[in-house]
């Protein structure tokens, strides 16, 4: 199951959409090496693992325009760029999702207090704290289309909470902030409802990262090999597809498609990955240090997985989650 959720401000950068163009495929073999290393891992039952994304733009780059809206109560809006978890003029920001694995099971994941579980692109999340609360499935179209309403709303909301108007819409927010209206998140200008999106898309794209150590042998193009403390170290340029698929380029379009704004049709991705195995044998960790170039200039994403607790995790799946990802 990406994230960082990186939504409308990577989004923004990315071109319009145009046609097309796949990354050429990256043809090598597998190395001999890597796969005789990499077997523990991939044939262990079960872990647990930490995967963080931090999103940085550009430099002297503006934030997008139209996010936001003016606040619930009315205020004007401050134009776009603002985020949550995240430095409000630039965009950057950093989300981390604590994952389980276990062979057999659906993949669990955790954002904060939300709870989810994930089979590929199926995704149920428990709605709400406390016993009562429900199980639901991630509706991505709907999400997608709030998101779009949210740049929508930045940008012409309704003009009765007053504000001047500023580089992210004409007349700044409404009394709901404009389409993106709501609730808002405390030390944010995003609509709870919005934001809670945007975490269902990342906890959505957060896979288990044996699916990516998998695709390391082969996909490290010229590895190199070095130890340091009794820890074996792996660097060198990921092959293109695996470039555009964890430097989160996919995850972008997909959003983007989702919301209606599209994008990302001629952006590039490129990416070096740091693969470590600890002392025991398994994987300890993988790095994917990536650049999407787009219109506005360079966002740099690193995506982070630290793996832990090789055959002692366990977890329980609820009825109502399986029921859910059954259907």
């Amino acid at each position: 199951m990406a994230m960082t959720t990186i939504a409308a401000l990577a989004l923004a950068w990315l071109p319009a959409p145009q046609a097309q163009q796949e990354p050429a495929a990256q043809k090598q073999q597998d190395d001999p090496q890597l796969v005789a290393l990499l077997a523990k891992t991939l044939a262990a039952k079960s872990y647990a693992f930490t995967c963080t994304t931090e999103t940085v733009a550009a430099a002297g780059n503006p934030p997008p325009a139209g996010e936001g809206g003016g606040d619930a109560g009315g205020r004007g809006g401050r134009g776009g760029g603002e985020r949550n978890n995240g430095d409000r003029n630039t965009g950057d920001r950093t989300t981390k999702v604590e994952g389980k694995f276990q062979a057999g099971s659906p993949t669990s994941l955790e954002v904060g207090s939300m709870q989810a579980f994930g089979i590929d692109d199926q995704l149920v999340y428990r709605r709400g704290d406390g016993p009562g609360a429900e199980w639901e499935k991630f509706d991505e179209v709907a999400a997608g289309e709030r998101l779009g309403g949210n740049n929508r709303g930045g940008a012409t909301g309704g003009a009765t909470g007053g504000g001047a108007p500023s580089a992210g819409g004409t007349t700044g927010g409404g009394t709901a902030g404009g389409a993106g209206g709501g609730a808002m998140v405390p030390g944010s200008r995003l609509p709870t409802g919005l934001m809670q999106s945007r975490t269902l898309f990342t906890l959505q794209a957060t896979r288990p990262p044996h699916e990516l150590v998998a695709k390391l042998a082969g996909g490290i193009v010229e590895p190199k090999r070095r130890e340091a403390d009794g820890k074996v170290i792996f660097e060198g340029a990921l092959a293109p597809a695996l470039a555009q698929r964890y430097s989160g380029l996919d995850q972008v379009r997909r959003m983007g498609a989702q919301s209606g704004r599209g994008g990302g049709g001629t952006a590039a991705a490129t990416a070096t990955v740091e693969l470590v195995l600890g002392a025991d044998g398994y994987v300890e960790s993988v790095i994917v240090r990536a650049t999407i170039k787009g219109r506005r200039g360079d966002q740099l994403r690193t995506l982070t997985y630290r793996l832990r607790d090789f055959e002692t995790t366990q977890y329980e799946v609820p009825k109502g989650a399986l029921d859910l990802l059954a259907t």
